[in-house]
């Protein structure tokens, strides 16, 4: 699998290549801020509504809420660009049509051994939340959760991300 340039990727969301076929797939257990930049400006209310809520999950003003959800952008971008990855993915029924997936399917992404979703708690640049399941390698979702819950206290406790700001 493959990640795929896409101006629409953010943080905990991105197109990939799998099999020749473009997937749209979200990562379990966390949610990045949204990167809304120019649609704050024109006052979608969609997206102020979800930078306030990271702004206040982090405890932090609007703006920085979303500048955050711009580095949580650039780090999946970063961490994920020109490798081989390796998905885990929940397929629903009538999924694997032919052609471009638009409907983010929920996936576990791993680069370099890494997950991403991991990784954004342990950088401070996603918050615990979204759709919760056992790891692939049978890790129960309770326990990766706590293990997620201690890496977002380190964070917090650091100043990471948008602890920090």
């Amino acid at each position: 699998v493959r990640l795929v340039n896409d101006p629409s990727n953010n943080g905990d969301s991105a197109y990939f290549l799998v099999e020749g076929k473009r997937w749209r797939m979200r990562v379990f257990f966390v949610r990045a801020p949204m990167d809304a930049g120019e649609k704050l400006a024109a006052g979608n209310k969609d997206a102020l509504r979800a930078v306030a809520k990271a702004a206040k999950y982090f405890g932090i003003k609007a703006a920085d809420a979303s500048a955050i959800g711009l580095t949580a952008k650039d780090f999946t971008r970063r961490m994920l660009s020109g490798k081989d990855l390796t998905v885990y993915a929940r397929v629903e029924e009538g999924d694997s049509g032919a052609g471009t997936i638009t409907k983010p399917i929920l996936a576990f992404v791993v680069s370099d051994g890494k997950l991403l979703s991991e990784q954004l708690v342990v950088n401070g640049l996603a918050m615990l939340n979204g759709v919760f399941t056992n790891l692939p390698e049978g890790t129960d979702a309770k326990t990766f959760y706590k293990r997620l819950k201690e890496k977002e206290t380190k964070a917090k406790e650091e100043g990471l991300g948008g602890w920090g700001m």
